[in-house]
């Protein structure tokens, strides 16, 4: 991950761990930079982004959250949401920390 610029944000992804190299680097932002134009890049690959990384990205990264064990949960209308369970491992795992939970026993999201 680095910044191009004050407006850009650069991840540089793993294409064989999407899900978790994306994830990996997100964590550790503060929200403000979140709101930053995004740029895609794929370790090893000399693409520049002009749309198409960004989209094979948000693909690929859509694939893999859909199917990561525990992170989602089924709305009775068939749609997903995050998964809140009581051990909080999948929105801990989304924040970058596995098995985070506040004293509740709830997943941490500060």
């Amino acid at each position: 991950m680095e910044r191009l610029s004050s407006d850009e944000l650069r991840l540089c992804v793993d294409r064989a761990d999407v899900y978790g190299s994306a994830l990996a680097q997100v964590a550790r932002l503060p929200p403000e930079e979140l709101a930053r134009p995004l740029q895609v890049g794929f370790a090893g690959e000399a693409a520049e982004d002009a749309g198409g990384p960004r989209r094979e990205f948000f693909n690929e990264f859509g694939r893999a959250a859909a199917s990561a064990a525990g992170a989602w949960s089924s709305t009775p209308a068939g749609t997903l949401r995050p998964s809140l369970s009581p051990a909080g491992d999948a929105a801990a795992a989304f924040r970058g920390r596995p098995g985070a939970t506040n004293r509740s026993g709830v997943a941490s999201v500060s």
